[in-house]
């Protein structure tokens, strides 16, 4: 199953995905992300986390944007032994023509 959760602007702020537990006939929790966004509505961070008996952290992306609302860089880090590790950073160059896209 999955519940989401918006904001009064439409966005999504809390994306949970549970699934059934035959056994004791219930929705169990799975995974879920949260999103949080800038004043120009731009998702700025995401973190995801696997349910284990409690949230525990996985993953979280985090994005910065320009002036035009064009997103510059993303940085995605993964939860390795109490810690946020970097595992991968992309940075984005616009032009009047077409977007251009590296991994740094």
């Amino acid at each position: 199953m999955l519940n989401n959760t918006y904001d009064s602007d439409g966005n999504l702020l809390i994306n949970l995905t549970q699934i059934w537990d035959s056994v004791n006939g219930q929705w169990v929790n799975r995974t879920r992300g949260e999103i949080t966004y800038n004043s120009d509505g731009n998702p700025i961070s995401q973190l995801f986390q696997v349910w284990l008996g409690g949230w525990i952290n996985w993953a979280k992306n985090t994005s910065t944007f320009d002036e035009n609302d064009n997103q510059i860089t993303e940085l995605i880090e993964i939860w390795e032994n109490g810690d946020w590790v970097n595992s991968n950073m992309s940075t984005y160059v616009y032009d009047a023509k077409l977007p251009e896209h590296w991994h740094a």
